[in-house]
């Protein structure tokens, strides 16, 4: 982009933007979008011209997509005669979204593997969520407290 205008008209934009409406839209289409020179407080630059004026903008709406929110799992890699006791997990639930095949048939999903030893009787600390491919998951990770035990003294 190039900008045109005096030199503190031009010195005061901070961004250029262009808006793109998508109400009644439901499927992929492409527009011109009039290009505006934007200062610090998101007001139009006056005397400032955005070259080119306009730009062309493919928007692609994807009509084969859902979003839903589903439970976290923490997935320990427990030593024999080990068990998860006690577990709180923040946040239990997570937003997950991306094509309908592949979000669909998902009712959770879990956290990445964690190891723990034998002698370990607990685990506190965030845990990155392995999502499918294809899958977008909000949050991308979640605090985990967990309390594990021998399967005899329960």
């Amino acid at each position: 982009m190039t900008l045109i205008g005096a030199k503190t008209a031009v010195e005061s934009v901070k961004r250029v933007i262009g808006y793109v409406g998508l109400s009644g839209n439901n499927e992929t289409f492409e527009l011109p979008v009039p290009m505006s020179a934007i200062d610090e407080n998101g007001r139009t630059v006056l005397g400032v011209r955005v070259a080119p004026s306009a730009i062309n903008v493919t928007v692609y709406i994807e009509s084969d997509f859902l979003k839903k929110e589903v439970p976290v799992e923490a997935n320990f890699n427990l030593p024999e005669g080990r068990e998860v006791a006690k577990i709180i997990m923040t946040p239990e639930t997570v937003k997950i979204s991306g094509r309908i095949s592949a979000v669909s048939p998902l009712e959770s999903v879990k956290t990445i593997i964690i190891p723990i030893m034998a002698n370990q009787n607990n685990f506190n600390g965030k845990l990155k969520i392995s999502a499918p491919e294809g899958v977008t998951v909000n949050p991308t990770e979640v605090e985990v407290a967990a309390d594990f035990v021998d399967k005899e003294k329960n």
